[in-house]
């Protein structure tokens, strides 16, 4: 539950393993906000801008603070780390550049810094 919980706040830098998991979790997160309005988003109709333009805000916020979270324990840097994560969701034009960062941030080793609770 620890995982979930910090899915939603930038309060701390993650490591590789939190990293991973919470990433699963977006996916399966996504998965389940995404399958009730399955028959929404496949419809020919316009009810389907709506649905999926709050879909992927959700992505977005998610995906955004993991990722910042990620490089936060890369950087050192609370701030530096928002900053390369922009950066990587420019890259996310080129889908292979983004892949490619994406594994690195799975297996790059962070500064295991010491969070204040």
């Amino acid at each position: 539950m620890d995982n979930f919980t910090s899915l939603f706040k930038l309060d701390e830098p993650i490591g590789r393993l939190k990293f991973f998991l919470n990433s699963v979790l977006i996916l399966i997160v996504m998965l389940a906000l995404s399958a009730p309005f399955y028959a929404v988003l496949s419809a020919s109709n316009g009810t389907k801008g709506p649905v999926a333009i709050i879909l992927c805000l959700v992505w977005f916020y998610l995906t955004f603070t993991n990722v910042s979270k990620r490089f936060w324990d890369i950087t050192g840097q609370k701030m530096k780390a928002i900053w390369f994560t922009v950066g990587y969701f420019v890259t996310m034009i080129i889908p292979i550049v983004s892949a490619v960062i994406y594994i690195i941030l799975l297996f790059m080793p962070g500064k295991d810094l010491d969070v204040a609770e």
